[in-house]
């Protein structure tokens, strides 16, 4: 039996009008994917970085698991490995990144771009630094 479900959603890009989105799943598949319209704001509208994602989803080069470098910077070599070895390497790089420079030295870069208000103050109330977006 087939079952199509309607799921809504809002863009994970953060811009200030947070785009609503509907995606229609089908077996586990999507099988359609457009802007709501029944958002506020965009009124079914959907960015061009946005309408091609179930082209990304469903791309055979998307990366599925997590990946080891092996070979020098930029010779294309790596290795799989479980998430569980990635968390842990990540996990241990951070810890001593945050012992040697403290935990600032691992923040993002902070920029607006296509980012809103919640990006980009994020920094500034999680470790009360006073950097961020203007009030």
């Amino acid at each position: 039996m087939t079952t199509r479900q309607q799921i809504k959603g809002v863009c994970p890009h953060d811009c200030p009008d947070t785009c609503g989105l509907v995606t229609e799943v089908e077996n586990g598949r999507i099988v359609n994917f457009y802007g709501d319209p029944d958002h506020p704001v965009t009124e079914g509208w959907l960015c061009a970085k946005v309408r091609p994602y179930p082209d990304h989803v469903y791309h055979p080069d998307r990366l599925q698991y997590p990946l080891r470098r092996v070979g020098p910077k930029g010779s294309g070599q790596w290795q799989q490995i479980s998430w569980e070895a990635a968390i842990g390497e990540i996990g241990q790089r951070w810890r001593e990144i945050i012992a040697n420079y403290g935990a600032e030295a691992i923040l993002p870069y902070s920029y607006s771009g296509t980012l809103g208000l919640v990006q980009m103050a994020w920094p500034a109330v999680a470790f009360g630094t006073g950097w961020g977006p203007a009030s």
